[in-house]
């Protein structure tokens, strides 16, 4: 039997499951950047009230807007995700995976689509 590597197997393996797979692991990982974060900037409170205040200037730039966003995002399709898997592990549901997993990605859409019009009302109505 040949030996697959990893990497050469998960680039043969694209398919909807490997995909929600990996999507959970990647969407995992800046969860716990975002968290290990939102740590250090609530330790910034214990170095003084001028301390904390600079760290607050440095949030309102841009680039933690868009990571703002980019973790709601992540966490919404974490959530979901983690939600297929409990229904697919509880119900034995794993001959519907394919049909959960467009659900979930339907439900997806149209949060990310409620999420950026409250985000930015000034989208829809000028």
């Amino acid at each position: 039997m040949r030996k697959v590597s990893t990497i050469s197997h998960y680039r043969m393996n694209l398919r909807l499951g490997m995909f929600s797979f990996m999507s959970h692991r990647i969407t995992g990982i800046i969860l716990l950047i975002a968290g290990l974060f939102i740590l250090v900037g609530l330790s910034v409170v214990m170095l003084g009230r001028t301390t904390f205040e600079e760290f607050i200037i440095l949030l309102q730039f841009p680039a933690f807007r868009v990571f703002g966003h980019i973790v709601s995002i992540a966490l919404y399709w974490h959530i979901l995700n983690g939600i297929k898997i409990l229904i697919i592990d509880l119900f034995r549901a794993g001959r519907i995976h394919k049909l959960l997993t467009l659900i979930m990605i339907i439900i997806f859409i149209l949060g990310i689509i409620f999420y950026f019009i409250y985000a930015y009302p000034g989208l829809v109505h000028p």
